[in-house]
């Protein structure tokens, strides 16, 4: 994923672009999910 500066672990949205992402992949098959609580 990208995003306009340096990814900051601490910009909120900077992790909302990466959580869904992660969503994405993982709905297509791409991303193992290992903790199910996560889907919903």
């Amino acid at each position: 994923m990208a995003v306009d500066e340096c990814f900051d672990l601490n910009n909120p949205a900077h992790l909302k672009r990466a959580h869904r992402v992660e969503a994405r992949m993982a709905h297509i098959g791409l991303l193992d999910v290992t903790d199910t609580s996560l889907l919903s």
